[in-house]
């Protein structure tokens, strides 16, 4: 999914994760591609694998921009799980 939020992310390290509500552990880790650094967008992805592993639920996902000591939440929510 391409992620375009308009803020420069020149020089940035940029994760997103998946988190359980119940205890916050990561349950998974998106492939975060800064796809245009000056626009601002990344493009995220599971794979096939990462998707099936994840259980029935509800979690809260991330998106995470760090450039030398600043580290910034830019997009969270809520991720619903169902087969």
């Amino acid at each position: 999914a391409l992620v375009d939020f308009s803020v420069s992310l020149v020089g940035h390290a940029v994760t997103a994760t998946i988190h359980s509500l119940v205890d916050g552990t990561q349950v998974a880790a998106f492939t975060a591609t800064v796809t245009d650094a000056a626009a601002g967008q990344v493009n995220l992805s599971l794979s096939d694998s990462q998707t099936a592993a994840i259980a029935v639920g509800t979690y809260r996902w991330r998106l995470v921009s760090t450039q030398g000591a600043l580290t910034r939440t830019y997009l969270e929510g809520f991720v619903e799980v169902g087969r």
